[in-house]
């Protein structure tokens, strides 16, 4: 709104302008759409064979709440300090903030891992689903 009603100006205002409501919102969006659809996507390719025949896991015990908070922390945090440092033109600060980004973007990386490392499980084969008229054809 600053730089609208112009009463904020000049480049530094604009870039951290761009860094915290475009960076941010768009990486943020992408990390979060991603740790919403990428669980649902192992779960159904590994997991949705055999649900109802045996225990399998919850889409929320696919992933680490604890490593998605630290992302999201992270990453919130490291765009807001970004966003502050650029416009206030302190190296310094710029580079702790792409540290802290750094690790949020570990972070996101370790949860997607954990996620990701569902695919290596065995599929065990599932028995076809045989129909009760099939059953009472073979008993005669």
């Amino acid at each position: 709104m600053a730089l609208a009603a112009d009463s904020v100006s000049g480049p530094r205002a604009a870039l951290a302008y761009a860094i915290v409501a475009l960076g941010g919102w768009i990486s943020l969006t992408i990390v979060g759409m991603m740790l919403k659809i990428v669980p649902f996507l192992v779960w159904y390719r590994v997991y949705s064979p055999r649900a109802g025949r045996e225990r399998v896991p919850t889409l929320m015990q696919l992933s680490s709440p604890t490593l998605e908070g630290w992302s999201y922390a992270l990453l919130v945090g490291g765009v807001l300090l970004l966003g502050a440092s650029v416009l206030k033109g302190d190296a310094g600060l710029i580079r702790m903030a792409g540290a802290i980004l750094a690790l949020g973007a570990l972070a996101f990386a370790g949860a997607l891992a954990l996620i990701l490392s569902h695919l290596r499980v065995r599929p065990r084969p599932v028995p076809p689903r045989v129909s009760l008229r099939h059953r009472e054809d073979h008993a005669r």
